[in-house]
């Protein structure tokens, strides 16, 4: 073999190995991405589903409660129109009278 084709081998050796690990990079990068991507997923899905537990613990929690909070607001209710019925003026102040 020639001295110049002993050098293309090596060359074309070098540009084969090169473009290997660049395209193993370029895989591992793809992967970091998607595993990235897939983790943001889980953790969307996580989070909803934390809610719905929550929303569900609370409903199981106010289900007992719900005739104490209808009286409350109903007490509240007749007190906030016994007292828009009263005058904001004493009964015996000049504007009044």
């Amino acid at each position: 073999m020639s001295k110049q084709l002993k050098k293309w081998i090596w060359v074309a050796g070098a540009v084969l190995i090169a473009l290997h690990i660049y395209f193993v990079q370029e895989l591992f990068a793809a992967e970091i991405l998607f595993g990235l991507f897939i983790g943001a997923l889980l953790l969307v899905v996580f989070v909803f589903y934390l809610a719905q537990q929550a929303w569900q613990v609370s409903a199981v929690w106010a289900r007992p409660m719900r005739r104490t909070v209808a009286q409350t607001a109903r007490r509240g209710w007749s007190f906030v129109e016994e007292v828009s019925r009263k005058p904001f003026r004493h009964q015996r102040s000049e504007s009044a009278q």
